[in-house]
């Protein structure tokens, strides 16, 4: 019997009604929090209104031949990049089939995704946890090769992940909707014409769109062989998604781990930056800082030990964003109310302030961000009220509507704005 003859079973028992409806209440679909609708236009919280019956016909269409839907590009700016990222949001319905594969392939543990040098995306593990690594192994190694796979998910090759979908599950229910996931592809419009997307790197039948639920894991899965070999190798190796770190004990041991990572992502269509001064591709020794997930490890001489700072370029960047979401006129267009945009900013700067709450600069950070949350909230006021409503809020109301720190200037803050 041919490929094209092979008949598989149908996924009735991993994406029957109970396991949509487990997947669905683990989604942020089923909070105020939840994701943008895709090209049906359909939101999560008109799904939800009448969620039993969308869930039972959404399983009884999963029996028979199910179609993705195209996915929506959204554009977001990422500064610092030579180029911004594109988000492909799937509708409603297939981010809850994606989930509910998702939960079914981490639970069973069906795909050879999980070892000792992969952190990111993963059941159980995440930032910290590879961060604690990385600082175990900088304790007691002098040397770095620092690296990131250059535009990974825009260039994996959909024949070699479909090859290893193939022969990891075999004839599994799920692989029919798993191929159809990796063939996603964006629908253009006058916005976002073929000719934009492609200057921004997504073109049509090369890599995984990002914004899936299942891509994460699925570029696990690109990765899992040659996360063999390094173990293979012996080679001491901390991966987050695109994030590379190599761990060795002189430099020439560095470099020749460093040629080996780079010759084994080439076997399978990637490749890395050049080693260069200031580029992406680094040798690191003890005493230089080692950027990973966003943050700084360095030595502490003060303290004799490997400590984990915010850079001051990213507490910039980090209030740079902050102050960004203080655009009045985009919130209108939002339909955000203003104290709905307070709490969006009041939200941001709390994330900001969690997520890099182990650093060792942890209360110069939040100075900053509260400062930058001050500067937003100002920012929104002087454009509402005119720049001369500043001058007329009375010390003890200032705080009542959340503009508190001795570093905000008052009187000075309206000419930054305008």
């Amino acid at each position: 019997m041919s490929k094209e003859e092979v008949r598989y079973p149908k996924p009735v028992k991993i994406l029957s009604p109970s396991n949509l409806r487990i997947a669905w209440r683990q989604s942020r679909d089923c909070t105020k929090k939840s994701a943008a609708p895709g090209t049906d236009r359909m939101r999560a919280s008109t799904f939800a209104t009448n969620l039993h019956a969308n869930i039972e016909s959404l399983s009884s269409q999963l029996k028979t031949e199910y179609s993705f839907s195209s996915l929506r590009p959204f554009l977001v700016p990422k500064s610092g990049r030579k180029r911004d990222r594109v988000i492909c949001i799937p509708t409603v319905k297939d981010r809850l089939v994606q989930r509910a594969i998702a939960n079914y392939l981490h639970t069973a543990q069906k795909l050879p995704i999980y070892n000792s040098s992969s952190f990111g995306f993963l059941p159980n593990t995440g930032t910290k946890d590879a961060l604690r690594e990385v600082l175990k192994l900088r304790r007691s190694h002098d040397f770095v090769f620092e690296t990131d796979i250059t535009s990974f998910f825009d260039r994996i090759d959909r024949s070699y992940l479909r090859r290893r979908i193939e022969c990891t599950l075999g004839r599994h229910s799920a692989v029919p909707l798993l191929l159809k996931i990796v063939n996603s592809e964006v629908k253009y419009d006058r916005k976002y014409n073929r000719t934009f997307l492609e200057s921004l790197g997504i073109e049509s039948g090369v890599g995984i769109r990002q914004g899936m639920p299942l891509s994460p894991t699925l570029a696990n899965l690109v990765l899992s062989e040659f996360d063999a070999a390094i173990e293979k190798k012996n080679i001491k190796m901390v991966r987050y998604a695109d994030d590379v770190v190599v761990f060795a004990h002189s430099k020439e041991a560095a470099l020749e781990a460093g040629e080996f990572v780079k010759e084994r992502l080439l076997s399978i269509g990637h490749s890395i930056p050049d080693l260069e001064q200031g580029g992406k591709t680094q040798l690191v020794t003890k005493f230089d800082p080692l950027e990973f997930l966003g943050r700084e490890i360095v030595f502490s001489g003060r303290q004799g030990d490997f400590i984990q700072r915010i850079s001051k370029s990213k507490i910039e960047k980090m209030k740079e964003k902050i102050v960004e979401l203080s655009d009045v006129d985009q919130a209108i267009e939002d339909n955000l109310s203003f104290a709905e945009l307070v709490q969006k900013i009041a939200r941001k700067t709390a994330s900001f302030l969690h997520s890099y709450s182990d650093v060792d600069n942890a209360a110069h950070l939040e100075h900053e961000l509260r400062s930058a949350r001050n500067m937003a909230q100002t920012k929104m006021i002087v454009e509402v009220f005119g720049a001369n409503a500043l001058k007329n809020i009375a010390q003890k109301h200032r705080s009542f509507i959340g503009l508190v720190g001795e570093d905000l200037q008052m009187g000075d803050l309206e000419f930054d704005y305008l």
